[in-house]
């Protein structure tokens, strides 16, 4: 959750996929649109709003457009060229 390089649904499902989850996709039905989220794990399906609400499609969409990836050659750097902010408190 805490990974900022995790910015577009194809990074998280290749995360949460190394850790033995699944994602899929719930449509509305008879269109394309995408209302939800299922989390799968160990063939169990589970609604994203049976984990916790943070997990829904709507708030993950939310919460990855305001990641930003690190540039590939810096670990310093946002792919956007913003500088990463120093976690270290000035105490």
């Amino acid at each position: 959750w805490e990974d900022r390089n995790i910015c577009d649904f194809d990074r998280l499902k290749a995360k949460l996929k190394a850790s033995g989850v699944g994602i899929e996709y719930k449509y509305r039905r008879g269109t394309n649109e995408v209302q939800g989220l299922w989390y799968i794990r160990k063939g169990k399906r589970f609604p994203a709003s049976k984990i916790d609400r943070r997990f829904s499609y709507g708030n993950v969409r939310k919460h990855l457009s305001a990641n930003h990836p690190l540039h590939p050659d810096s670990k310093w750097m946002y792919a956007d060229g913003s500088i990463v902010p120093n976690s270290r408190s000035s105490n």
